[in-house]
């Protein structure tokens, strides 16, 4: 154990002993949850902006899992309904013109779907950080980092001059973006 975690857990310590009893377990609650209806949907919209192809999708790398934990552990409460509101848009469009659920069509219409969507809300602030979100998370994964993008640990080799193909991928890394 390094210094700076027995001084985190002395401090843990020392403030759930000054907490009464019966507000303690809430200390150690898990992170909210998204409702199962809405966790399903943002699967499915990562899965359709991030498909699995050669290399790993949005689901493979975690993301709808992360995209969760960070609505509880950093989003404030309008920023939250702000990003939910955006996968609900979503939601309520595609019911709205095919009848069904985002999350229960083809991968196929999804994509269709989705594309199009993006063409009308391009702009719409809540729609492209849900986006931009979505995209971080999955180029801050391991897959993402290491399998889709070309992973150089600074300092590597210097490679004066690299042939580029079809099959050269982006570097990702500390410095890489």
């Amino acid at each position: 154990m390094d210094r700076r975690s027995m001084l985190r857990n002395i401090m843990l310590l020392a403030g759930v002993a000054a907490v009464p009893h019966t507000s303690a377990g809430a200390l150690f609650a898990g992170p909210e949850s998204l409702p199962a209806p809405t966790a399903k949907l943002l699967a499915a919209v990562a899965d359709t902006i991030i498909p699995a192809t050669d290399t790993p999708g949005a689901l493979a790398a975690g993301v709808p899992d992360a995209f969760e934990k960070l609505l509880a552990n950093w989003a404030a409460p309008v920023h939250r309904a702000k990003l939910v509101g955006a996968l609900e848009a979503i939601d309520t469009k595609a019911q709205g013109e095919t009848g069904t659920a985002f999350a229960a069509l083809a991968p196929d219409a999804r994509f269709g779907f989705l594309d199009a969507y993006d063409k009308a809300n391009g702009l719409n602030a809540d729609y492209a950080e849900l986006k931009e979100l979505i995209v971080t998370l999955y180029y801050l994964s391991e897959p993402g980092a290491t399998v889709e993008l070309r992973y150089e640990h600074n300092p590597g080799a210097w490679e004066p001059s690299i042939p580029v193909t079809a099959e050269t991928r982006a570097y990702g890394g500390p410095s890489g973006f």
